[in-house]
């Protein structure tokens, strides 16, 4: 795995207790002042296959989306002025509570957000 930034990290899975692992593809992050993962703010995974990242600098403004365990990911751009402020999934569905904030984080419109994961193709 090549990295060409001054900190790197690695995703690895295991499937027999820590015995072996499998390097899987981590989401390239870029640095962001004052957090040591850069503009990665958070990684979940439902299950073995679904995983989550979310990014950005300041109010978090994408979502790395997997349906494949980590092998590929796809870029989900959230909503324009919608700030994804935490998020948690089941095996069938993807729950965000979200609001609309400012650069300074000030925020208004508070909601909860639901996403199928059983719908994808």
């Amino acid at each position: 795995m090549a990295c060409y930034q001054v900190v790197c990290y690695q995703l690895r899975r295991t499937n027999d207790e820590g015995a072996q692992f499998t390097y899987l593809n981590l989401p390239r992050t870029t640095s962001a002042s004052g957090s040591s993962t850069g503009d990665l703010k958070r990684l979940f995974f439902a299950n073995p296959l679904d995983g989550y990242a979310l990014m950005g600098s300041g109010a978090p403004t994408t979502l790395e989306v997997t349906h494949d365990g980590a092998q590929s990911s796809h870029r989900e751009v959230i909503a324009d002025s919608t700030t994804i402020l935490g998020f948690s999934a089941t095996r069938s569905e993807l729950f965000a509570v979200v609001a609309q904030c400012s650069t300074a984080m000030v925020c208004k419109n508070y909601r909860l957000a639901r996403s199928s994961l059983t719908a994808r193709t």
